[in-house]
């Protein structure tokens, strides 16, 4: 679910240009998944999505 995520991400924010950050976010990715976090960066991803769905303030860090 984290990758179609990132990658739906990917192409709302670079649209054509997406595949030259492709290579990037499959590092990154992979790194999340070898690190086991894929978990924690879910949670986060559904905290944020609720604040902002609700007009709740959400900062940077």
């Amino acid at each position: 679910y984290l990758e179609m995520l990132c990658e739906k991400g990917l192409q709302e924010r670079y649209g054509n240009d997406a595949d030259q950050h492709r290579e990037r976010l499959n590092y990154e990715l992979s790194t999340i998944q070898n690190m086991g976090f894929v978990d924690y960066f879910l949670i986060v991803w559904d905290y944020i999505h609720f604040a902002k769905t609700h007009g709740i303030s959400v900062g940077p860090g």
